[in-house]
């Protein structure tokens, strides 16, 4: 189709490049506008679309810096490789990262990423962008945006992080 060959084109990478930045910007500022939003929807699809884009975009790159610079330094060992860079891995870890850091899941998403690709040869690499992930997202805000939603919101909770116990005088 004539759609595909103008967004795809491989003589212009810049372009795929581009549209897959501008898509994954453009999707996070659409989540971030309407998420509080009584409209359903939620916040995980997002979350994954938004950084399988970015992730996707970050793997292109990384690819056409490749192609740019050459089998040199850091990028040696992808002369003996037809293709050294497969930017639907970076896609899968780029969501599989976004999705940690909104949501703060690390083990379970994990596991719930290997399942859905059936690539147990990807769990390093997840692992570690989850992990970066909840640590940024925890340096950045104590809780995830479901608790701090329900917190915005006024809704009761019982937070297990939080001791509610307090002492009583005369307890020692």
């Amino acid at each position: 189709p004539a759609g595909r060959a103008a967004l795809c084109d491989p003589h212009r990478p810049g372009r795929i490049l581009g549209a897959l930045t501008l898509s994954g910007l453009l999707k996070l500022a659409a989540a971030v506008a309407f998420y509080g939003v009584r409209l359903p929807g939620g916040i995980f699809v997002p979350s994954l679309v938004i950084g399988a884009l970015l992730g996707r975009a970050a793997g292109f790159g990384l690819g056409l810096l490749i192609d740019t610079v050459g089998d040199v330094g850091l990028f040696a060992q992808c002369a003996s490789v037809t293709q050294c860079i497969h930017p639907a891995v970076y896609a899968i870890v780029g969501a599989a990262a976004v999705l940690g850091g909104v949501t703060r899941m690390t083990v379970s998403l994990v596991v719930i990423m290997i399942e859905v690709t059936s690539g147990l040869q990807y769990v390093l690499p997840l692992m570690l962008a989850v992990l970066v992930s909840k640590w940024v997202g925890d340096g950045l805000c104590r809780e995830s945006i479901y608790t701090e939603h329900i917190r915005l919101l006024g809704y009761p909770y019982l937070d297990d992080k939080e001791d509610i116990l307090r002492p009583i005088g005369g307890d020692g």
